[in-house]
C-alpha cells in the first residue's frame, strides 16, 4: 500500500489563542508574525503600519531612516511627526528633501540620536538593536551624556538600562544588540516603551568651575492619568498616548490578560505571559502543579482551576503529595497528551490560576457559506455534542469543503471556536498494530504515535479485527485516515470510506465447494468505470441468496490473496430504506444533466454536485433478463452529465444512488443512454500517438493524441498497466468521435458518431433537424466541395442557395492544412474571422475544403476546415500563402527587403510572411513583428539584433 502524507505542516509547541477585535489590523502575512500584541497596539497607534500590499513583513529589518520616523511618531504623534521638515540638511548625505529628513533633524536636535564621525547619518543602513534601544531610551528621557551612551563602552551601558527597563520584554530569545533589529522586534521594542516608566534629571549644578548632572528620577503622574498601570508614576504611554488604555482582564480560558483600547475601540486582549511560571502538553501530576506555584502561593493567594475557560475544581487535588495525574473531585480526567495545562502565578495581586486548554479534531458540517460567510464545525472528543459556527471576519476560511478536518480550541465561557489550525494528515494508510485505552498508541509506517486526550476513533474501526488475546489478524486489509495534533499525538483514526473504496454488486452466484468459509464471485463495478468479477469472503452471510441481481452499493477491503470483505451501504437519516431507487415507470424517462441534478425515490430526492461520479451502465441478456454488466462511460460533475434513463421490467429501477447523509450524490449507476454533449466531441487532428511513456512506480503505461474539443487544441490521455492502448483508432485523422471518459479523467473509449442521429452530410439536414427541435449536439460534416460564406452572423451555402444555422459571436475557428509540406493547425475565434478566411479559401483555393460545425441549440459554437489544395495555402483570416506570383529580394547592405507580387491586393500579413520566409532562408532567426510596422527585426548567427524595412510592389 502507497503511504503519503496529505499534509506537510510545521508543528508548533504552543499555539497563538489570541482573540482579537475589529479595532486590531488584519495582515496578510499575520500568522508570520511572533509578536501579534505589540504589532497590533503599535499600528492601532498608528507609529508604525504595514506596506501598501497589505503585508507587515516582520522579519524585514529596519533603517535608521525608518526608526527615526518611528521615535517621532512615539513622541508627536503620526499627525505632528508627518508635517515635520527639515529647515537645513541634519547630515550631509540627508539632504532636506530626504523622505525621513524630518524625523532625523528633529531627532538630532533633542538629542535623540547621533550620525558617525565622518558627519553622516546613513540613513538606508539597517539599525542595530544597541542602537535602536539608545534612541528609545532617549525618547524615555535618559540622557546620553549623562548616561554613557557614548564613547567605548556605549553598547554596554545602553544594553544594562534597556533591559533594567525591561524593552525587552518578551523577547523570544536573548537579546542581541549587535543584530539588525527587524520591524516585529522594533514594534515589541516600541511597545515595551510604551509601558515604561519616563525619567528626568535633577537641576545640574555648577562646583568648582564643573558642571554636575542631577540624578535621575522617575516621572511622577501628577496628572493621575493611570491608563497604563497604576503606580503613581508616567509610563511613556500615559505622557504621549493618553486614549490608549491597558486594562487587567482574562481571555477566553480564563488566563490572565491584558485589554488594550484606543478611545472606544477595542485592540484586542491577549494574554499577560510574563505571569505564566510553567506550561505542559502531557499528563501532569498534582505534586508538579504545587511545585510550579509555589509553597507561598498555594497556601496564601487566591487559588483557581480551569478547563477550556469553564471553571474546575481540580485545584483541590493539587497538592504536594499527590504523584498521579491531576483530575477533578469526581476523578475526571483533567490533563494529558495535546492538552495544554498553564500556570500562572500574579503575586502583586497574589492570585494563582492553572487553566487547561484542549486541543479538539473537528469537521466542517458544509461547504463555506459565502452568503453567511461563515462555517459550522462539529467537535469530536468534546464535553456533550458541541456545533461551533466560524466566521470569515475571524479567520480564513473560504477554501472550506464539506468534511474538511482541522484543530480547533474551545472556550466554555464564550461558547465558541477560539482558535483553528491545520491538521497533519496520513492518508490512506496501513496501521501495523495498536493498542486502546488511555494510554493507547498506533504505529504507522514503523513509528509509533500516542493517542491525544482527546482522540476520538470508533473502537469497532481498529478492535473488529482483533481477536481474543489481542492478536491483530486483518489490520492489512484496511487502510485509515491518522489525524496527528500540532503536538505530535494522534487526534482521530478513520477507516478509509473514499468512493475509491464504493464498489457496485449487480449479482452473485455461489462456488461450487464444500468449504466452510467458501468465497462467492460477484459482478462488480469499481467508481472509475472497471467492471470485473470478483472473489468476495463469506458469501452467504453478505448476500444470503446465490444466483441473485444484487444492484446494491457496498464499501469493501481487499487481502492479499485478492479476496473482497464487502459490507452493504446503509444510509442514514435520508431514509430508513437500505438503498434508493428512483424509478420511472410507464414510459416516463429520468434526466440527469445540469439542469436536472436530483435523483428521486420513495419520498426522498438526492442531488448531484461537481464531485458526483455518473456511471452509464451497459446491458447484456442473461437468457430473458437484462443485467448490468459494465460501464460505457465515467462522467463526473453533474455539469458534465447528459443521461436520459431507460425503464428495464426485470431491473425495477433506472438510476442507483450512492449519496451521503446529506443528499449529496457521491456516486450513481445509470441505467440508460449518453447524449452528445460538444465538451465530448472531439475531432482528431491524427492517427498517430502523439507520446507515450511509463511510470516505474505506479507500473502505468500512458499514451497521448492529440485532438480538438470546443475548438481549443487538447491532449486526450489513456493509461493502464497492460501496455497496450486498447483504443479503436481506426480511422481517426479527420475524423469526429465521442470520448467516453473513467472518474480519473482518462479516455476509455472513442466512439463513431452515428449518421441521422449525431451526424448530418448537408446544410438543409442540418438545419431540419434544428427546426425540428433536436436537443442533439449537430456535426455537419460535407465532402461535396460546397462554397461556404457569412450572411451576417448566419452560414449561406452559394453552391445550393440555402441559408443555413447562426454562428456564435465568438465561435472557435480551427483551420488545418499544409503549408511547405508540413501539417499546420491554426486556432482563432469570432464571426470576423471565420468570414475572412472562408473568403480567402473560396478565392484562392478553388473552394477545396471540407467544413464541419459543432452547433449548439441551432447555433454554430466550433468550425472544423480542412484546406485540401495542398502547398502554398491560405493560412488564417488575414494570413499569407498568396498563390499568387511573388519575387522577394533582399539588400543586406541596406537592410532592405522587397516583396514583388502581381496581386494588388496582397495583404500587409502575407508581404510580412514572405519576407520573413526569405530572411529565414539567408539564415536570420525571427525576433520581432508588432503586426503592422514596416520593420522586421531578426537576429544572426551571432545572435545580434538587425532590422530589415520592408517594402512592396507589383510586378510588372
Amino acid at each position: 500500500m502507497k503511504k503519503f502524507l496529505s499534509l506537510v505542516l510545521a508543528l508548533v509547541m504552543t499555539m497563538s489563542l489570541v482573540t482579537v477585535s475589529a479595532g486590531a489590523k488584519d495582515f496578510t502575512d499575520s500568522t508570520k508574525i511572533q509578536y501579534t500584541e505589540a504589532v497590533d497596539v503599535m499600528s492601532a497607534v498608528k507609529v508604525i503600519d504595514g506596506y501598501a500590499e497589505g503585508d507587515f513583513r516582520p522579519t524585514a529589518t529596519l533603517t535608521r531612516g525608518a526608526a527615526a520616523k518611528i521615535i517621532c511618531n512615539l513622541i508627536l504623534g503620526p499627525t505632528t511627526a508627518s508635517a515635520l521638515v527639515a529647515d537645513a540638511a541634519p547630515y550631509k548625505d540627508v539632504p532636506t528633501n530626504h523622505t525621513f529628513a524630518g524625523y532625523i533633524a528633529y531627532c538630532q536636535k533633542t538629542g535623540i540620536i547621533s550620525g558617525y564621525a565622518d558627519g553622516t547619518f546613513k540613513p538606508a543602513n539597517t539599525l542595530t538593536g544597541y542602537a535602536f534601544m539608545k534612541m528609545l531610551l532617549g525618547a524615555l528621557g535618559y540622557k546620553a551624556d549623562v548616561e554613557g551612551y557614548t564613547g567605548a563602552n556605549w553598547s554596554i551601558n545602553v544594553a544594562k538600562q534597556a533591559l533594567n527597563a525591561k524593552l525587552n520584554d518578551g523577547l523570544k530569545g536573548d537579546f542581541n544588540g549587535v543584530k539588525a533589529v527587524t520591524r516585529e522586534e522594533a514594534c515589541l521594542y516600541a511597545f515595551n516603551t510604551l509601558k515604561a516608566t519616563m525619567v528626568e534629571y535633577d537641576t545640574t549644578i555648577t562646583i568648582a568651575g564643573v558642571t554636575v548632572a542631577g540624578a535621575r528620577k522617575d516621572v511622577v503622574n501628577s496628572a493621575k492619568i493611570e491608563t497604563v498601570k497604576d503606580d503613581n508614576k508616567m509610563q511613556f504611554a500615559e505622557k504621549y498616548f493618553t486614549k490608549l488604555t491597558a486594562k487587567a482582564d482574562s481571555d477566553a480560558f480564563e488566563r490572565p490578560a491584558t485589554t488594550w483600547a484606543v478611545g472606544n475601540e477595542k485592540v484586542g486582549t491577549y494574554v499577560d505571559y510574563t505571569q505564566m511560571v510553567a506550561e505542559y502538553t502531557t499528563a501532569v501530576s498534582g505534586k508538579e502543579l504545587y511545585d510550579a506555584v509555589g509553597k507561598t502561593a498555594f497556601e496564601d493567594y487566591d487559588f483557581y482551576s480551569y478547563v477550556d475557560g469553564a471553571e474546575s475544581d481540580f485545584y483541590k487535588n493539587i497538592a504536594k503529595n499527590n504523584k498521579d495525574d491531576i483530575k477533578t473531585v469526581k476523578g475526571d480526567e483533567v490533563s494529558g497528551n495535546g492538552a495544554l495545562t498553564q500556570v500562572f502565578v500574579d503575586n502583586d495581586k497574589e492570585k494563582a490560576v492553572v487553566t487547561v486548554i484542549n486541543t479538539y479534531l473537528a469537521q466542517a458540517k458544509s461547504d463555506y457559506s459565502s452568503k453567511k460567510d461563515s462555517v459550522s464545525y462539529k467537535l469530536f472528543g468534546a464535553t456533550g455534542t458541541v456545533n461551533g459556527d466560524v466566521s470569515g471576519e475571524d479567520f480564513s476560511i473560504e477554501n472550506v469543503k464539506e468534511d474538511d478536518f482541522t484543530l480547533v480550541t474551545y472556550s466554555y465561557k464564550d461558547e465558541e471556536i477560539k482558535s483553528i489550525d491545520e491538521v497533519k494528515t496520513i492518508a490512506d494508510t496501513e496501521i501495523q498494530k495498536f493498542k486502546s485505552g488511555k494510554d493507547g498508541n498506533l504505529t504507522v509506517d514503523g513509528s509509533k504515535y500516542d493517542y491525544s486526550k482527546t482522540a476520538t476513533y470508533d473502537p469497532e474501526v481498529l478492535e473488529k479485527y482483533t481477536e481474543e488475546g489481542g492478536k491483530v489478524t486483518n489490520l492489512k486489509d484496511v487502510t485509515y485516515n491518522i489525524y496527528v495534533d500540532q503536538y505530535g499525538y494522534v487526534i482521530g483514526v478513520e477507516e478509509v470510506d473514499a468512493p475509491d473504496n464504493y464498489v457496485f454488486v449487480t449479482g452473485v452466484d455461489e462456488n461450487s465447494s464444500n468449504l466452510a468459509n467458501k468465497t462467492w464471485t460477484a459482478n462488480a463495478i469499481f467508481i472509475d468505470g472497471t467492471a470485473k468479477t470478483i472473489e468476495v469472503k463469506d458469501g452467504s452471510k453478505t448476500f444470503g441468496r446465490e444466483g441473485a441481481i444484487i444492484n446494491s452499493w457496498y464499501t469493501y477491503t481487499v487481502n492479499n490473496s485478492d479476496e473482497y470483505s464487502l459490507t452493504q451501504v446503509k444510509y442514514d437519516k435520508i431514509t430508513d430504506k437500505k438503498s434508493l431507487v428512483a424509478q420511472h415507470k410507464d414510459n416516463i424517462t429520468l434526466k440527469i444533466d445540469a439542469k436536472n441534478i436530483s435523483l428521486a425515490g420513495n419520498s426522498e430526492t438526492v442531488y448531484g454536485n461537481d464531485s458526483t461520479v455518473y456511471l452509464l451502465a451497459d446491458m447484456d441478456k442473461v437468457g430473458t433478463t437484462n443485467v448490468i454488466a459494465g460501464v460505457d462511460e465515467v462522467v463526473t460533475g453533474v455539469k458534465n452529465a447528459a443521461f436520459t434513463t431507460k425503464w428495464y421490467n426485470d431491473l425495477g429501477a433506472t438510476a442507483y444512488p450512492l449519496y451521503k447523509s446529506n443528499g449529496y450524490v457521491i456516486a450513481a449507476v445509470v441505467v440508460g443512454e449518453s447524449s452528445t454533449v460538444a465538451s465530448d466531441l472531439a475531432y482528431m487532428i491524427s492517427d498517430d500517438i502523439s507520446s507515450e511513456s511509463y511510470d516505474k512506480s505506479t507500473k502505468t503505461w500512458t499514451w497521448t493524441r492529440d485532438a480538438v474539443i470546443g475548438g481549443e487544441k487538447v491532449e486526450l490521455v489513456e493509461s493502464n498497466d497492460t501496455g497496450v492502448s486498447v483504443l479503436d483508432t481506426t480511422g481517426l485523422q479527420y475524423a469526429w468521435r465521442t470520448v467516453k471518459y473513467d472518474a480519473k479523467g482518462n479516455v476509455k473509449k472513442l466512439e463513431a458518431l452515428t449518421a441521422n442521429k449525431d451526424l448530418f452530410t448537408t446544410v438543409s439536414a442540418a438545419v431540419a433537424a434544428i427546426k425540428a427541435d433536436k436537443e442533439d449536439v449537430i456535426v455537419l460534416d460535407t465532402n461535396s466541395n460546397h462554397t461556404y460564406s457569412l450572411k451576417g452572423s448566419t452560414l449561406y451555402d452559394e453552391t445550393t442557395g440555402q441559408l443555413g444555422f447562426l454562428v456564435a459571436e465568438d465561435v472557435k475557428v480551427v483551420l488545418k492544412q499544409t503549408v511547405k509540406n508540413k501539417s499546420t493547425t491554426s486556432y482563432d475565434e469570432g464571426v470576423k474571422a471565420l468570414e475572412t478566411t472562408l473568403e480567402n479559401l473560396n478565392g484562392a483555393n478553388a473552394k477545396n475544403y471540407d467544413f464541419d460545425a459543432v452547433i449548439e441549440n441551432g447555433i454554430a459554437k466550433v468550425v472544423v476546415i480542412v484546406d485540401k489544395t495542398g502547398d502554398n495555402s491560405y493560412v488564417g483570416p488575414n494570413g499569407s500563402g498568396s498563390t499568387t506570383k511573388v519575387e522577394v529580394t533582399v539588400s543586406v547592405v541596406e537592410k532592405k527587403v522587397n516583396v514583388a507580387s502581381s496581386d494588388a491586393n496582397i495583404t500587409w500579413t502575407a508581404i510580412a510572411e514572405h519576407a520573413l520566409d526569405k530572411l529565414t532562408d539567408m539564415g536570420y532567426a525571427f525576433k520581432d513583428w508588432n503586426g503592422s510596422s514596416k520593420t522586421l527585426t531578426v537576429t544572426n548567427a551571432n545572435g545580434e539584433s538587425v532590422a530589415f524595412t520592408v517594402t512592396c510592389s507589383l510586378l510588372k
